[in-house]
């Protein structure tokens, strides 16, 4: 960091503790995302039932409602955490969380449900942004990857808990309560949720490190991150595509299971929720390794993604199976494919990219990759399955999806490799930053 005449100040140490402190925060941050979001998976089919919204309904509100609030919100959310205290931003994304849970325990129908669903859409774009960004700062470079992949397991075990602890928590309030249950289940969870606030309150906000002056303005910005367009769109397209199955199976999994094998919401919970934390370790501590060829600029490591993305694609067709354990298992592995390319690409961006532009290029990533990926995915099955005769339409739909995506996104990945592969080389390089070298 620099003074105002030019002069280079200190950067004040962050105590270890502190920082060890603040990603376990962070982690727990991620947990509650990722627990809320599987709660609202598991429970989306009784809203249905109670609420009597379509499939097509069901598509819009898991898919495309909260994820274009959430590609839309991305890229300024990414220049806000690139400018701004990344800690007064997630304060305020989970008292905004809060409230769209809110929503969905008053909501009368389809509309209110639609509006919380944005809301929670926005609040997204920071809480996934911002803690990488903070981690990016609590930790030193050679040691971001076992960040990422604490974040990334934290996402993890919230997943997994709101898929088991949801279907305890439903099965014991409809014993109690007659009609809708549900929502007395939100309700809980939000609860939950409002104790992180005091310690955010609290957080205090580290100093940004591998910062360049010369490129704060919001036009150098985008001009300087034009200039790695070769390496980041094949990266965007390929992820893009990822998300169309990583979505299909977070969204109709737990519906899937209960139509196609008649399972509870507890079963389903218990059996998705274990499935879910062990595949998300799994494709995790594996990311690590694809992490580290990423680092030397090795083209197996985007060759490796893009091989885990056919993976997550194929186990679209977990409701194929002749069983209803054979069917979680399948989506187990997709879940570790899914973790290890979600640990995978956000380390890329981190490891290529100086500071200054991480979080441009994470709102970039969602608006080009996860945006279009998540919105096509969930509704790409509900069109397709409902075109689709007999009662196989939805696993038939779901795998078909996920084979088509899982294929495209290889292809953009090894396109990626290209370019890896030649930074390596020293040949044509893709204009890498300074903090890659």
């Amino acid at each position: 960091m620099t003074t105002v005449d030019g002069a280079p100040t200190a950067v004040r140490p962050t105590p270890r503790r502190t920082r060890t402190g603040a990603l376990v925060l962070l982690v727990l941050t991620s947990a509650l995302l990722l627990m809320d979001t599987s709660l609202i998976s598991l429970l989306i089919e009784p809203m249905r039932r109670d609420l009597r919204f379509s499939d097509a309904e069901l598509g819009l509100l898991q898919g495309a409602f909260p994820t274009i609030a959430f590609a839309v919100c991305a890229l300024p959310i990414g220049l806000l955490v690139d400018r701004f205290s990344r800690a007064r931003m997630i304060l305020i994304a989970l008292i905004a969380w809060a409230l769209a849970l809110v929503l969905i325990v008053i909501a009368p129908g389809f509309a209110l449900l639609a509006v919380a669903k944005v809301l929670i859409g926005c609040v997204q774009a920071v809480l996934i942004t911002a803690p990488f960004s903070l981690a990016a700062d609590l930790t030193e470079r050679r040691r971001r990857s076992t960040a990422v992949a604490a974040l990334t397991i934290g996402q993890s075990l919230g997943a997994a808990l709101g898929f088991v602890l949801g279907g305890v928590v439903f099965t014991a309030m409809s014993a109690v309560i007659d009609t809708e249950p549900w929502r007395v289940t939100v309700l809980i969870f939000a609860a939950a949720g409002v104790l992180l606030i005091p310690f955010f309150i609290r957080f205090r906000e580290p100093e940004r490190t591998e910062t360049d002056a010369g490129t704060r303005s919001t036009r150098a910005l985008f001009s300087e991150l034009r200039r790695h367009a070769p390496v980041l769109w094949p990266l965007f397209i390929g992820y893009a595509f990822a998300q169309v199955g990583a979505s299909l199976l977070q969204v109709w999994a737990a519906p899937a299971l209960m139509r196609r094998y008649g399972l509870s919401e507890l079963v389903v919970g218990n059996m998705v929720g274990v499935v879910m934390f062990v595949g998300g370790i799994v494709g995790a501590v594996l990311a690590g390794w694809v992490i580290e060829l990423l680092r030397r600029r090795n083209r197996r490591g985007a060759v490796a993604i893009g091989l885990a993305a056919v993976v997550l694609g194929a186990a679209g067709s977990m409701a194929l199976m002749p069983t209803g354990a054979g069917g979680a298992a399948v989506f187990g592995i997709g879940v570790a494919a899914s973790a290890f390319i979600g640990t995978g690409v956000p380390a890329f961006l981190m490891l290529y990219l100086p500071n200054e532009l991480r979080g441009l290029a994470g709102g970039a990533l969602v608006l080009f990759g996860v945006g279009p990926g998540a919105t096509i995915g969930p509704s790409a099955v509900a069109a397709i399955s409902g075109a689709l005769p007999g009662a196989q339409g939805l696993a038939q739909a779901m795998a078909l999806t996920g084979v088509c995506a899982g294929v495209l996104s290889f292809a953009f990945f090894a396109l990626l490799s290209r370019f890896t592969g030649a930074a390596a080389s020293g040949s044509a390089p893709p204009r890498l930053s300074p903090a890659a070298r």
